[in-house]
């Protein structure tokens, strides 16, 4: 989401306070989205994706079956358990700070992607991105799909609250 702003941020033509505001906030929201995220995943504890899908066998399910050699597509697996997701807390606490600041989700901008050499990517929305930045955990096989969903929704709720009550512009 920094990437994103630094987009905005000369689109807009924004001083250098304002651009420093907007890099705090950025940072103030994943940096506590992080911390939020970290203190609820060991809290719930729940397994990841690769340890589920290779113990199947001993899930106590009789309809699952495990597979040993399934691995994610893009190895290592985080050493973290799975809920929330942390990459799609940090998006949506980005998303909510981008919305905030702009005053409206509905910005479209064209980014590279760091992952996928030469492609690009135009979103219509800070949610858009939240949403594609989640689920992107889940097709790496990293995350399950509500670990995902949930850390948007807490990631938006940090970054509201980060936005409302820190930082606030200076007339």
């Amino acid at each position: 989401f920094d990437r994103i702003a630094i987009t905005l941020a000369g689109r807009y033509h924004l001083d250098a306070w304002k651009t420093a505001r907007l890099f705090a906030l950025l940072q103030l929201a994943e940096a506590d989205a992080n911390i939020a995220c970290l203190e609820a995943k060991y809290h719930y504890n729940f397994w990841m994706p690769i340890t589920a899908i290779r113990l199947g066998d001993n899930d106590g399910n009789p309809s699952t079956s495990g597979d040993p050699s399934w691995d994610v597509l893009a190895p290592p697996t985080p050493p973290v358990p799975d809920y929330p997701s942390n990459h799609s807390t940090n998006g949506g606490a980005g998303a909510a700070i981008l919305a905030a600041y702009f005053g409206r989700d509905d910005i479209s901008f064209t980014e590279n992607s760091t992952s996928l050499p030469g492609v690009t990517r135009t979103l219509n929305s800070f949610s858009q991105a939240a949403m594609e930045n989640a689920l992107s955990r889940v097709f790496v096989g990293y995350h399950f799909r509500n670990a995902c969903l949930k850390g948007v929704e807490q990631g938006y709720k940090v970054g509201g609250f980060v936005f409302a009550h820190y930082l606030g512009e200076v007339n």
